[in-house]
């Protein structure tokens, strides 16, 4: 037994020998190139192409049986051109050697280096590899699986897809792909690699996919099991992965299990799962009933339907995104919100019902809640190369002082732009983008509170289309009166030119200064027209170009911490020192002025206000005036007269009667933070002087001008108002110190 195992093990290696020997001898005796005619014959009789060889064929039998051929083409489908469906620089094929001796041709291996395939859609949606797939007459026929028994390897190629149906053109550039036995029916490796480009895209898309695929011949299937997908687009990476993935060959579906992706590349990384979902490459459908995506401390879950995925997409589903942190979630991001009160940006969610293809989204049914506030609404763009907009929300109830930052609490202080041309503010937007801006829609919210004020039913109009945005109408219920008006921005010149006109009417005074944080001293009922304009491409040059006029009247109110019977009596000491006497000093009973009427109209030339009109009547005075504001510089030269038109019962009463029917000039200067009030004695004394004379039954002659001027007992509470105003008149106009 011994020698004939030693004999046979002999026998064995002198056969392995011999064919080795053989391997490298038979090259050289056999010449593949007399059978090349049969190869491209055997081709064209099972695919009805030409296959043209054009370098030489090379054999080689160890270890395995190969045929090497180089500059090879493949003709194109008919009515797809002349241009070959496939050139290969090189490529190689490897047949089983014991298969071979038992009369049967199993290839192991086709390796294909330097390849450009040129796959082609026409504008019927028919392909030029239709006919590879089965698509021919009954018995003349393969499908083009048949030639890639064994494996298939390419190397340094790429594939170039012409879409004339979609319009699409696309590049997989630098392609390499490999594949085992996948007809076998076992999983085998796949690896692939390609760079994507796309006409009229700047950019290539590097894509990376591995995994384990095998092939199902009687379900007719692909199935690609523990996928893994990665690219990266702009510095964000894209990983997925699948355990499996189906795609039927026939009917060309796609069925995805439980794929998880992440995105790196931000501050956090995000995630998210899809459950089974299905795309019908054939009909180009695409179905997702529930798309996860986690990031930080935020949800969102989203359904997609798709349709026409690859000529004209077009997705529909809906929008979940439960209940979060929002603080949280921004912080995620580095990004940190400053809002005066800490507790707002803590609950916000999102629910809405999309609809999006090539051309608009539409977004239906938002409802979105941040922290007390509540919005419903629609949301439209259209034309994403220059969008346009257009939208329509609800709000219930929002205070937006809380999200201011403890800075701008601070500096809004006495109102801010509420009340009127929001200057300041409006030209921190940037113009480039308002002249390019196109939008239409509607803003209504039942509650606001900002700068401190409340409005109730605001009702808000945009509409901004080749550099026009006007706001209108503009209209709100507050303070037991109404605001109406209109916003008008042009910035299709240089210089943007911003125009307002708005009308406040029967609003209660007492409430709303309060609020703005102006004062708590002026009361009555309020009427306010503003009609103003101005041009320019920041905050100060719209005030200095400033232009219009603005008309008040306030009716039966109080002037809180003004006792103007107070300030005649002081004039009065004045007024007997002009006749060389003296009277003491009387204190009056009263902390207020009240009023029946005080209306006047503010012209503003280039910044500057001015007002002629003043009219303030009560019962026992007459209060005119005339003067300028500088918005710019901030200051103030006015003239106010009061005149005693009727005299009182009580302590100054006889005062009063005294200088009845005279006019008493209060003159206010100085910059808005600072004013001062004094009688203007030298103005008094040379336009008045022979009327004081005839009251005082004296001659003129006999008048003594006192050297120094009587200043007046104004209250703290009316110059807080005064100087209030003033600034917020400033601010309202665009101009704060830090301009």
């Amino acid at each position: 037994m011994k020698k004939l195992l030693k004999f046979i093990f002999g026998l064995i290696g002198i056969l392995a020998v011999g064919l080795i020997a053989l391997s490298y001898a038979l090259p050289h005796i056999i010449d593949p190139n007399n059978y090349k005619d049969d190869f491209t014959a055997l081709v064209n009789k099972h695919t009805g192409r030409k296959l043209t060889i054009g370098g030489e064929l090379r054999l080689s039998l160890f270890p395995w049986l190969r045929v090497k051929a180089s500059d090879i083409t493949l003709e194109n489908a008919e009515g797809f051109g002349e241009v070959p469906m496939a050139q290969i620089k090189v490529a190689e094929i490897s047949v089983r050697i014991l298969p071979l001796l038992k009369g049967r041709v199993e290839v192991d291996k086709v390796m294909l280096g330097g390849m450009t395939l040129s796959l082609v859609t026409n504008d019927r949606g028919k392909t030029n590899w239709d006919d590879l797939l089965g698509r021919d007459k009954a018995g003349e026929g393969m499908a083009l699986a048949a030639f890639v028994v064994g494996g298939v390897n390419v190397r340094d190629s790429q594939v170039i897809w012409r879409d004339h149906k979609a319009a699409n053109h696309y590049i997989f550039n630098k392609l390499s792909f490999d594949v085992g036995q996948i007809l076998s029916g076992k999983s085998e490796k796949l690896a692939l690699s390609f760079k994507l480009l796309q006409s009229n895209e700047n950019y290539q898309l590097p894509v990376k996919l591995k995994g384990r695929v095998r092939f199902d011949a009687e379900q007719n299937k692909l199935v690609l099991q523990d996928a893994l997908f990665d690219t990266r687009l702009g510095g964000v990476g894209v990983e997925l992965s699948a355990p499996e993935l189906e795609y039927l060959i026939r009917t060309m579906i796609l069925e995805v299990k439980a794929l998880e992706y992440r995105l790196t590349g931000w501050p956090v990384i995000v995630h998210g799962k899809l459950p089974t979902s299905k795309f019908n490459l054939k009909k180009q459908r695409a179905s997702i009933p529930r798309a996860v995506v986690s990031a930080a401390n935020g949800q969102v879950n989203l359904s997609i339907q798709g349709h026409r995925l690859l000529r004209a997409p077009y997705l529909s589903g809906r929008i979940i995104a439960p209940m979060f942190d929002l603080r949280g979630f921004l912080k995620a991001f580095s990004v940190d919100v400053d809002t005066r009160d800490n507790k707002v940006l803590s609950r916000a969610s999102v629910h809405a019902v999309y609809e999006a293809s090539t051309s608009r989204i539409n977004i239906q049914d938002i409802k979105a809640i941040l922290d007390d506030t509540t919005a419903l609404g629609t949301l439209n763009v259209s034309g994403f190369d220059q969008p346009s907009y257009s939208f329509n929300i609800n709000v219930d109830d929002i205070d937006l002082d809380r999200y201011l930052s403890a800075d701008q609490q601070k500096h809004s202080g006495a109102g801010t732009e509420a009340q009127g041309m929001p200057g300041g503010m409006l030209f921190a937007l940037p113009v480039a983008l308002l002249r390019s801006f196109d939008t239409k829609g509607n803003l209504n919210i039942q509650s606001l509170k900002m700068s401190g004020l409340r409005a109730q039913d605001v009702r808000i109009g945009v509409k901004a289309k080749d550099g026009e945005v006007e706001v209108s109408p503009v209209s709100a219920k507050l303070y037991g009166g109404t605001l109406l008006g209109n916003l008008k921005l042009d910035t299709r010149n240089d210089s943007p030119l911003l125009s307002v006109n708005e009308t406040l009417s029967h609003v209660q005074m007492l409430p709303m200064l309060s609020d703005a944080g102006i004062s708590e001293c002026l009361t009555g009922t309020g009427r306010l027209n503003i009609k103003i304009s101005g041009h320019g491409n920041d905050s100060r040059e719209v005030l200095r170009s400033l232009q219009g006029e603005t008309e008040f009247s306030i009716r039966n109110g109080m002037i809180k911490g003004l006792d103007i019977r107070k300030l005649v009596l002081d004039a009065r000491r004045l007024f007997a020192n002009l006749r060389g006497g003296q009277i003491k000093s009387v204190t009056a009973d009263e902390t207020e002025f009240k009023f029946t009427e005080m209306k006047g109209t503010l012209v503003f030339n280039n910044g500057v206000a001015s007002n002629t009109d003043l009219n303030i009547k009560s019962p026992l005075f007459r209060i005119s005036g005339n003067g300028t504001a500088d918005m710019v510089a901030q200051t103030m030269n006015y003239l106010m007269e009061i005149t005693v038109v009727g005299s009182a019962q009580g302590p100054g009463g006889e005062g009063l009667a005294e200088l009845k029917g005279l006019s008493i000039p209060v003159r206010i200067t100085g910059r808005f933070e600072s004013l001062s009030y004094k009688i203007d004695k030298n103005l008094w004394w040379q336009r008045d002087k022979e009327k004081i004379a005839k009251k005082l039954g004296i001659g003129v002659d006999q008048l003594k001008l006192p050297e120094e001027g009587v200043g007046l007992s104004i209250g703290k509470e009316v110059k807080d108002l005064l100087e209030g105003l003033l600034r917020q008149e400033s601010k309202k106009n665009g101009h704060s110190k830090q301009d």
